[in-house]
């Protein structure tokens, strides 16, 4: 069971890495502290947090950075999220490609288990399955309500640039007025 666990945190980490490589060189990421930069990294490090089951020493690696750094990241993303669209955009752009990879691997690791496992009693899998979706259903009901918010946000600020541009239009109109008196 360990020698399992430790041959998928491998392909996890080879999957990251492939992943990271493509995005990278597709975006034109580099290694520097540009905004734009970091929103890529940020971006990878919480995908990978909540896509694998690495260690955060291990997302950090895969970028040279140290834990500390993936840390930084994660506990900055829903703030990250809420109040700036484009490291929303390339976050939600990362985790969907991201998550397709590793549903396939876990299909793929999924299938040769069951392959292994075909006496395994049907209350157990079902078990196991029910859990896994309802895991499933809560990240996406996670995800779901933290876009909502950032959209209740943004319709906020929306609104409020609103009111400032018609008392702007009641404010001059008074003003063209008066100029219109004087002539």
């Amino acid at each position: 069971m360990v020698e399992n666990k430790i041959y998928k945190t491998l392909d996890q980490e080879l999957i990251l890495k492939e992943f990271w490589e493509s995005v990278s060189e597709i975006n034109g990421v580099y290694n520097n502290r540009e905004r734009r930069n970091i929103i890529y990294k940020h971006s990878m490090f919480m995908c990978a947090r909540e896509l694998t089951s690495l260690s955060l020493s291990s997302i950090g690696k895969l970028l040279n950075k140290d834990h500390a750094t993936v840390l930084h990241a994660i506990r900055n993303h829903s703030i990250n999220y809420l109040q700036d669209g484009q490291y929303r955009d390339v976050y939600d752009q990362m985790y969907a490609q991201l998550e397709q990879r590793m549903d396939k691997f876990n299909s793929d690791v999924s299938d040769v288990i069951e392959r292994r496992l075909n006496n395994m009693d049907a209350d157990v899998y079902r078990t196991t399955m029910i859990s896994m979706y309802k895991k499933k259903i809560e990240k996406q009901k996670k995800a779901h309500e933290m876009q909502m918010d950032a959209l209740k946000k943004e319709t906020s600020i929306l609104r409020k640039q609103l009111k400032i541009s018609r008392d702007r239009e009641v404010s001059l109109n008074k003003e063209c007025l008066r100029l219109k008196a004087l002539l």
